[in-house]
């Protein structure tokens, strides 16, 4: 791995970029905020630029993450770079190890980082790359269970699965062959599979972030819950998330997972009671943060640089975060956030059930593995649920090879 050079905290000293004859300095912001989302993030740079004369934020739509994530990579191929990129949390590493990102420590006013939450500033430190912060917390979240009340009131279900035995319970007493299956199984979901692995005290990846861990006894319970529900005819099986939401709104499926963002997009699609609960587990609870930080790229000129992170620090500003809450369901990322008057309101309204579940699953929330070529491996965990679950493959098999392949990867990119 490219050893990591941090710059020097003088460097950021220079005050802000003032307003010139020229104009204010124009940064670009890349972001994956579709739809709804996309538009909350345009009432929230339009008030930035309304704030001040400086500094001009321009927000490009690049697509979902992995998409996001392609077009930065071309761009830093060419040549070229955005300013400010808003990058899925498990995608940073890759950025950082590559040296195109810039080192944050030196900005960070400790006492506003305090302030963040704890799992959200573990997520930003990347101890595989230096132990230095690499992006700021922006738009977190964590994944909760959706649904339909209807039909577990149909089913005489009374309250919603705390736990994996009682999740596929409840699935078998919900399915209606033919016509509605009880549980919906994501394949793009991988950090569900890593909840559910840690919920069963397993780990994903080894501490140095060079092995992975799925043919651990506790990991290889996870996966069986997943086929076992697979092969009791339970649960359906989609490739990603919109798949999943028609199925769900059409009332052909009766649960699944999602962020605490869905709701946004199932509340305008649905006609019957939705319902949100918490993350079930296996032995204890554990959900992963997932969500995107911001990431500032290394080599813009020294006037953007300090215009970005302007931006960046009004953005994070707890009236800010408080703001987007209410916008989007998204976590606020500072803790004085949920004290702000704004924000409090929030928890009781119909339109944001899901963001008290999220809040309240934090204490046992852990960050996403960070290892740079953790990228990579999501892929080759992905492939080994198709097999598992869609073909009927034996899943030690799979496994093992799994991670066998994995283990190469890993590798490979920790000597970079």
């Amino acid at each position: 791995m490219k050893r990591i050079v941090l710059l020097v905290a003088a460097v950021f000293a220079a005050t802000m970029p003032a307003a010139s004859a020229a104009g204010p300095v124009d940064i670009t912001f890349l972001h994956a905020m579709p739809g709804p989302l996309g538009q909350a993030l345009k009432q929230i740079v339009d008030g930035f630029n309304a704030t001040q004369q400086e500094v001009r934020v321009r927000a490009e739509f690049a697509g979902n993450y992995d998409q996001l994530l392609q077009k930065t990579m071309a761009q830093l191929a060419a040549g070229q770079r955005p300013d400010l990129a808003q990058l899925e949390v498990s995608l940073v590493p890759r950025l950082a190890a590559g040296g195109h990102l810039l080192p944050l420590n030196p900005l960070l006013n400790m006492g506003n980082w305090q302030d963040f939450w704890p799992v959200f500033r573990r997520q930003a430190t990347l101890a595989s790359i230096g132990g230095t912060v690499w992006s700021i917390p922006f738009n977190n979240s964590d994944p909760v269970l959706y649904y339909n009340r209807s039909m577990f009131d149909e089913a005489r279900i009374a309250t919603p699965p705390a736990t994996w035995d009682a999740l596929l319970e409840a699935a078998r007493g919900l399915t209606q062959p033919g016509r509605v299956t009880g549980l919906g199984l994501i394949l793009s979901d991988i950090w569900i599979l890593e909840g559910t692995i840690w919920s069963a005290g397993g780990e994903v990846l080894s501490d140095d972030g060079q092995h992975l861990l799925l043919d651990s006894p506790e990991a290889l319970r996870a996966v069986d819950y997943w086929a076992r529900a697979v092969r009791e005819g339970t649960a359906r099986v989609y490739p990603d998330i919109q798949s999943w939401q028609a199925d769900f709104a059409a009332g052909r499926v009766a649960m699944g997972f999602g962020s605490i963002v869905s709701w946004r997009f199932l509340q305008p699609q649905i006609r019957f009671p939705l319902s949100v609960a918490r993350m079930p587990y296996i032995s204890r609870p554990a959900v992963p943060v997932g969500g995107a930080n911001l990431a500032i790229f290394k080599d813009i000129a020294a006037d953007q640089r300090q215009a970005t992170w302007q931006f960046v620090e009004w953005l994070t500003e707890p009236a800010q975060q408080a703001r987007w809450a209410g916008l989007t369901g998204y976590l606020p990322v500072r803790r004085s956030a949920t004290t702000n008057p704004q924000y409090a309101p929030l928890l009781n309204l119909p339109a944001t059930p899901s963001l008290k579940v999220g809040i309240d699953q934090l204490p046992f929330a852990r960050p996403r593995p960070t290892a740079p070529g953790y990228v990579q491996v999501q892929v080759e965990m992905r492939n080994m649920l198709e097999q598992i679950l869609l073909q009927g493959t034996d899943p030690r098999g799979v496994v093992r090879q799994t991670v066998e392949r994995a283990n190469r990867i890993l590798a490979e990119e920790a000597t970079r």
